[in-house]
């Protein structure tokens, strides 16, 4: 999975044999198939995993913000994270999107599943807000790291012009205005 991820960081999955990732890994496209059927399935395993990490991360440091003054750390801790975890990370939020319908899916469960750990979070700090209100919040600070780990990862002009400090600083902003 790491030879596939560090492929897959830098190339579209469709320009990724199986061949390729074997190579890579210093294996048979034989031993590859042993585990995985395919290349998409390798890339849903990757995604999967990945996924089921970054929650882990966002919904512990989620619980604990205990004011509007944590979400800086909240956005510093989940850019750290996904920073670290580079090649996975560039596979869950850029390279395989669109790319099978069982990586969207986790992708989407995910974001579900972060709204609802993120709506309590909005409630706790918010002022107070109606369950739909607090539910778009929650949403909006997902899709708030989600964008912004895209953009560190791929750096584009919000990130490249802002600057890797301004830019977090930008993110922790919103997600102050997103609550209050």
């Amino acid at each position: 999975m790491t030879a596939a991820a560090t492929l897959l960081a830098t190339d579209a999955p469709e320009q990724v044999s199986v061949a390729d990732i074997a190579k890579r890994a210093g294996l048979t496209s034989a031993a590859i198939y042993y585990h995985f059927r395919s290349r998409d399935e390798l890339v849903d395993e990757i995604v999967s995993v990945f996924a089921e990490e970054w929650s882990k991360v966002v919904t512990q440091s989620l619980a604990e913000i205990q004011d509007l003054g944590g979400l800086t750390s909240f956005i510093e801790t989940n850019f750290d994270w996904v920073e670290s975890h580079g090649n996975r990370a560039m596979v869950y939020f850029v390279s395989s999107i669109g790319t099978t319908l069982a990586s969207e899916n986790v992708r989407r469960e995910t974001r579900y599943a972060l709204t609802r750990a993120a709506s309590g979070a909005v409630q706790r700090l918010g002022s107070e807000t109606s369950t739909v209100d607090g539910t778009v919040r929650a949403l909006g600070l997902v899709t708030l790291l989600e964008v912004g780990a895209a953009d560190i990862l791929r750096p584009v002009s919000s990130y490249t012009d802002l600057g890797e400090v301004k830019f977090r600083k930008t993110m922790a902003t919103i997600a102050q205005k997103l609550l209050t």
